[in-house]
């Protein structure tokens, strides 16, 4: 069995991003939708499970240099 792919999609809890996650989602990609409001990208990546998308949400920020090394200090 081949691993799915996964994209991480900034800003994709909304407009043009989200229009990509769904997009890879429907090519078989699991996507991670990148955002800065959890309740707002919670809701996008349940819109798209229920499309039969494997997604989910994650807190981030690309205009804040600490976000990112937040993220890699959770997952440590």
């Amino acid at each position: 069995m081949q691993a799915k792919r996964i994209a991480l999609v900034t800003g994709g809890n909304k407009g043009i991003g989200f229009a990509i996650a769904q997009g890879l989602g429907q090519q078989g990609h699991a996507v991670w939708l990148g955002c800065r409001d959890t309740a707002r990208g919670e809701a996008a990546a349940a819109r798209l499970r229920e499309a039969g998308i494997t997604a989910r949400a994650v807190l981030m920020d690309v205009t804040d240099t600490d976000s990112g090394r937040r993220r890699r200090a959770d997952r440590a």
